[in-house]
């Protein structure tokens, strides 16, 4: 079926053409389709049969339209489907074709054998027959029997060969008194089932008076809502005899065409233009079964059984009868063989198969008044079973989330909310489906089909799937398809450089000690920990080669370590040696963040202060003396350079640590003779252990030491030291100036000096 589809307007309408059976619907020279088109547009369509086929009415949404003419014009003011119906025309009927009169319900014209020729002696039309004669003797023996000569000659006329019998028809219908009954070759006119019913040439062998021996008998067609418009006699023929089965089409408000079994084989069948009563639904578990695995319904089993056409609606209408009354024809003639060999095995067999699905609805059809039935006997008309297979199924989705580790517990992910749209096979929008917080959409109704479907909106804190699925809603799969469940991944943040530490002046440095803390829905409490720590280019992964100890790494679909939404804390807790630790802790939020942004952290050095004191042998302190520090051995790389002021002191500030010096004195104060030995000092902390010191010359003064000549004191990782320095008086020696007076001056100037330490230091 072509699709002609496009986006909707904003007062367009859709029409959609659909035909069923042999024949064609166009609208405006184009064929079954659809179409968006302007509302309120006037529309007219026209319905083609196929050769050997008929118009059997249209349906307008799902409605059956009182007008049985092939054309329908109506006004477009709402999505619309027109379903055209063709059905295949009966060998003996005759279709009006554009500019015929409806025909008569005989086939025959006047003047007008069979076969075609002219008949030189036409006898009477339905129109003239005479008034139905209800006492008019008729056989009442031999029901659906036939003698060997019998069936013989109904076989010449299976055969084509009408022409066969005549003496042996002429001897019957002067034996019954069927004169006025039939037409020249002596097969009995329509007219005679329109007055008498079609059971009223079953008895007696008179079936060889019937033309229509080909296994169909079509003895009358109706147009009328509510009514029998159809009715149909299906012959099964068997050695001695045969056995007709009944299959009618009615027309029913709000059901349309249907077709209908014998719900009563005792009654007489009704013929077409027979009033229907109102349909009643019926829930008996046979009575489905009987329709739903009958001819004609949705899992038809009896052909699979090897029957014909005519075998399996004479079953259908033995095991719907019995389902509703408890007996039936085959149950009943010729000591009840049909229902022994036939319908009785399948009916055991239907008590094991499984029910009916609940789109699935039986319903019985009284009828008003009465005739013949196989007896011979007048009775009421049969009840009429039939059923509406709505061939629809329903459909659900389970959402799942991929990674629960990383999901568990954490509102910033929820399964809600997520949307899937389904589309036909058209391309057109079928319907929605929206998940709870479970996972679980709502449950929708699609009619059989296959139906595509994708995740048009994520729920959130997922990523959207961009799967296109294919699902079948048929009577396998009509609660849960086996396709119905779906996965999203969760979306987190990729990591690979996690941090960069780096010194201040841009050099990486390695073995720095981080924590890392990740905490969702706004946790004081983190939900998983990390120590990592840099490599030698200063970088932290986020891999086990940087991991000092923790927690399991989040890793995301591709098994690649990653971070939920959520929030991540970074905290230095060691400090590469020489370095001071960030103190700041740092906060990155993941919420709206897909790829990490490495984070940089910059070290300061650990930096520590040096006084030093210059003071005379005899205990003066010594202003003017000037000193440098310098970086290398050579004394050519200055760092620092000073005077000591009034006090005899110099302040060395940000003394790095571990890094070693030198310092000289470059000039001495007047009358005093310079120190030309360079002294090298290194100071060093660490915080972890506690521990600190200041290495003279290769001596090393741990803090808390204190002497005549050095005082180390270390607070918060930060070492303060003061180092007297002794100068001579130029050119000799003070001859009073003895080993023990420098000490006690020295000492006197240390004690100074510690005092100054006392002072100025931090304390926590």
């Amino acid at each position: 079926m072509p699709v002609h589809a496009r986006d909707r307007g904003p007062e367009e309408v859709k029409l959609e053409l659909r035909s069923e059976g042999p024949g064609t619907v166009t609208w405006n020279g184009q064929g079954p389709g659809s179409w968006m088109r302007p509302k309120g547009e006037e529309v007219s369509l026209e319905a083609t049969p196929e050769a050997g086929a008929r118009f059997a009415g249209f349906e307008r949404n799902g409605q059956p339209v009182t007008s049985h003419e092939p054309r329908l014009t109506f006004t477009l003011d709402q999505d619309t489907l027109i379903r055209a119906l063709f059905e295949p025309a009966p060998a003996d009927s005759h279709e009006k074709t554009d500019g015929e009169q409806e025909p008569d319900s005989n086939p025959l014209t006047a003047g007008q054998t069979e076969d075609g020729q002219e008949d030189p002696d036409p006898g009477q039309t339905e129109e003239q027959a005479p008034e139905a004669d209800r006492d008019l003797m008729r056989p009442m023996d031999r029901p659906f029997e036939l003698t060997k000569e019998e069936s013989t000659l109904i076989e010449a006329y299976r055969q084509g060969n009408f022409r066969a019998g005549k003496e042996m028809r002429l001897a019957m219908i002067e034996d019954y008194g069927l004169q006025d009954w039939v037409d020249a070759d002596g097969f009995l006119l329509p007219a005679y089932f329109t007055a008498f019913g079609p059971m009223a040439a079953v008895r007696g062998g008179m079936q060889i008076l019937n033309r229509s021996v080909n296994g169909l008998q079509e003895t009358g067609r109706m147009r009328t809502v509510n009514t029998v418009t159809k009715y149909e006699d299906h012959t099964w023929y068997y050695p001695g005899g045969y056995m007709t089965g009944g299959l009618w089409t009615m027309n029913i408000p709000g059901f349309g065409l249907r077709q209908g079994f014998c719900a009563n084989g005792m009654y007489a069948p009704p013929q077409a233009g027979t009033p229907l009563k109102e349909a009643v639904k019926k829930t008996d578990s046979m009575f489905r079964k009987a329709l739903y695995y009958g001819y004609g319904g949705p899992d038809n089993r009896l052909a699979a059984r090897g029957l014909n056409t005519a075998q399996q609606i004479i079953v259908t209408n033995d095991l719907v009868s019995m389902s509703n009354v408890n007996t039936s024809i085959g149950s009943s003639i010729g000591g009840g063989w049909i229902w022994r060999d036939y319908s009785g095995p399948v009916w055991e067999e239907m008590k094991r198969w499984p029910e009916p699905p609940a789109t699935f609805h039986a319903y019985l059809a009284d009828t008003e008044g009465s005739g013949e039935n196989w007896q011979g006997l007048n009775k009421p008309y049969q009840p009429l079973a039939f059923y509406v297979d709505n061939p629809s199924g329903t459909f659900r989705l389970t959402k799942t989330g991929r990674l629960p580790d990383v999901t568990q517990d954490n509102h910033a992910y929820s399964l809600a909310g997520a949307e899937y749209t389904l589309y036909d096979a058209a391309g057109h929008k079928a319907g929605v489906l929206t998940t709870d917080k479970t996972g679980t959409t709502n449950e929708i109704s699609l009619p059989f089909g296959t139906y595509t479907y994708r995740e048009t909106k994520a729920p959130q804190g997922y990523q959207k799937d961009p799967a296109t699925c294919t699902v079948t809603i048929d009577r396998n799969g009509h609660s849960l398809a086996t396709t119905g469940r779906v996965e999203d991944t969760p979306e987190t943040t990729l990591v690979d450089l996690l941090l960069l530490k780096k010194g201040d002046s841009g050099q990486t440095l390695a073995d720095a000690h981080f924590e890392i803390g990740f905490y969702k829905n706004g946790d004081t409490r983190p939900t998983r920990t990390w120590v990592m720590k840099s490599d030698a280019q200063g970088k932290i992964l986020l891999d086990d080669a940087h991991k000092v100890s923790g927690d399991p790494f989040y890793l995301n679909e591709h098994g690649k370590p990653c971070f939920p939404k959520g929030d991540v804390k970074i905290r230095e807790i060691k400090a590469p040696a020489g370095y001071v630790a960030d103190a700041a802790v740092h906060t990155v939020d993941t919420r709206t963040m897909t790829i990490w942004k490495t984070a940089e952290v910059v070290n300061r050095p650990r930096e520590h202060a040096l006084r030093l004191i210059k003071k005379s042998s005899d205990g003066h302190v010594l202003e003017g003396a000037e000193f440098a520090v310098y970086e290398d051995e050579a004394c050519t790389s200055l760092f620092y350079e000073g005077t000591t002021d009034s006090s005899g002191e110099l302040a060395i500030p940000k003394i790095r640590d571990g890094k070693p010096y030198w310092l000289k004195e470059r000039k001495a104060p007047a009358g005093y003779r310079p120190d030309p030995a360079a002294v090298k000092l290194v100071m060093h902390a660490d915080p972890d252990t506690g521990s600190g010191s200041l290495e003279v010359n290769g001596t090393r003064y741990e803090a808390g030491h204190q002497d005549d000549m050095v005082q180390v004191e270390m607070n918060k990782g930060i070492l303060q030291a003061a180092l007297v320095r002794i100068n001579q008086v130029q050119d000799a020696l003070p001859e009073t100036g003895s080993s023990g007076m420098i000490h006690i001056a020295a000492a006197a100037a240390v004690l100074a000096a510690f005092a100054w330490l006392l002072k100025g230091k931090d304390t926590k």
